[in-house]
């Protein structure tokens, strides 16, 4: 990673963390995500000690880290910072990618932070984001070269690819319990 990468991604870090910090709490999907990571850290087991309607892998990996440094919301916001860091990040190197003029790239950068200033909270949804965008890139990466197959890259792809049905359930469920998809 270039020194300007570094500084850029440093940057974005401590303008979405400084907004982050200010957010009152109310969002409710950030409490939920929350407390389903702290039950976790707890002990508690997901399907059978706690109600979800998603997959646990999101609140299983916030919860380690509940455990690991301290059980308070500040923790859940700042891997929130982490995850929104790197969406804007990638999304910033995309634009690079695709427009190749600077400035123009960190102005549409900057408009699609402040467009999604108010979905800053820790969701199942940004990590797909998050994963979607790593493909992207890497996809347009690829696209300048002509060095054929990559097995390494086409298996590093592909099972990121799969990872996004770990985080989110992919079958709808009636009121009978029936599956409608």
């Amino acid at each position: 990673m270039k020194r300007k990468d570094i500084v850029a991604v440093i940057f974005i870090f401590i303008i979405i963390i400084s907004i982050i910090i200010i957010k009152p709490i109310g969002d409710l999907d950030e409490i939920w995500n929350y407390n389903t990571a702290r039950a976790i850290a707890e002990g508690f087991v997901p399907y059978r000690d706690i109600s979800m309607i998603t997959t646990p892998l999101l609140p299983i990996i916030t919860s380690i880290f509940l455990k690991i440094i301290t059980n308070e919301l500040i923790i859940s916001r700042m891997l929130t910072a982490v995850i929104w860091t790197g969406i804007l990040f990638t999304t910033y190197k995309i634009f690079e990618k695709l427009i190749k003029e600077e400035n123009i790239c960190l102005i549409l950068t900057t408009l699609v932070g402040i467009l999604c200033r108010d979905i800053y909270c820790i969701d199942y949804n940004i990590v797909i984001l998050f994963i979607a965008l790593i493909i992207l890139y890497q996809e347009l990466k690829s696209i300048g070269n002509n060095f054929g197959y990559n097995k390494k890259k086409d298996f590093f792809l592909r099972n990121i690819s799969r990872t996004c049905n770990l985080y989110k359930t992919k079958y709808r469920y009636n009121s009978c319990g029936n599956c409608c998809d």
